[in-house]
């Protein structure tokens, strides 16, 4: 709790995606001593598996996906850009996405956990927008290089940081932003690049919808390797 302290449910949302990826049960259920409990009456239903999940979607299919007439209770669920054809499915699920592709019967898919390795997100949605990694590779001089894609939606930032162990180079691929480096703004456009060494304060807010290629390079490549500071975006 002396972690996050804060003062207000503004100060909180912005700096939400700092938060430890733990649940709020462990977090902070746990470890309460004094805890009030108020009745909830709208519906609700527990979405901690992928057949519970599919229970609760309008349609059988997202996004790039076909499922022939002869399937039966199935549901798939596509987050890559290639398509997925489903024929003579009966009682399965199929999710693809840039951590991996599941391909399972909708009650086993309650015990995948045991089969996840725990290792870095390869795709995340953050309050700014996404990324996805793209590649990462470790060399002999212990040297790591990791290439993400972000997409940061109009209107929005990701917060404003620097980095010990890593320097970046971002490449702008389509849209238009504020960049903050130092202190300094500046407009970047499509088919720019910047570099980011390590302690460099650094910030990018988008005009319109910005992709960016961000390629880390250094010793240790870990979410934890962020220092945030406040940023005043109106003046």
């Amino acid at each position: 709790k002396e972690k996050y302290n804060f003062s207000s449910y503004d100060e909180l949302f912005k700096k939400y995606c700092s938060f430890e990826k733990i649940s709020f049960d462990y977090a902070v259920a746990e470890k309460e001593k004094d805890i009030a409990i108020v009745e909830y009456k709208g519906d609700w239903k527990d979405l901690g598996t992928w057949n519970t999940f599919t229970e609760a979607m309008s349609e059988y299919t997202s996004d790039n996906c076909i499922l022939g007439e002869n399937s039966e209770n199935t549901h798939i669920i596509n987050e890559l850009s290639i398509p997925i054809i489903g024929l003579g499915l009966k009682n399965i699920v199929v999710v693809a996405s840039p951590d991996g592709i599941l391909v399972s019967d909708k009650h086993a898919s309650s015990y995948l956990k045991q089969y996840v390795p725990n290792r870095r997100p390869m795709f995340e949605k953050r309050i700014w927008g996404e990324y996805k990694v793209i590649s990462y590779n470790s060399f002999a001089n212990n040297q790591k290089c990791l290439v993400k894609e972000l997409i940061v939606l109009a209107g929005k930032h990701i917060s404003y940081q620097r980095h010990k162990n890593r320097s970046e180079m971002w490449t702008f691929t389509n849209g238009k932003g504020i960049l903050i480096l130092n202190g300094k703004r500046m407009i970047v456009n499509a088919g720019e690049t910047v570099h980011i060494k390590p302690g460099d304060l650094h910030s990018i807010k988008a005009i319109d919808e910005l992709h960016v290629i961000e390629v880390q390079i250094g010793t240790e490549l870990v979410e934890e390797d962020i220092e945030r500071f406040e940023y005043d975006w109106e003046n």
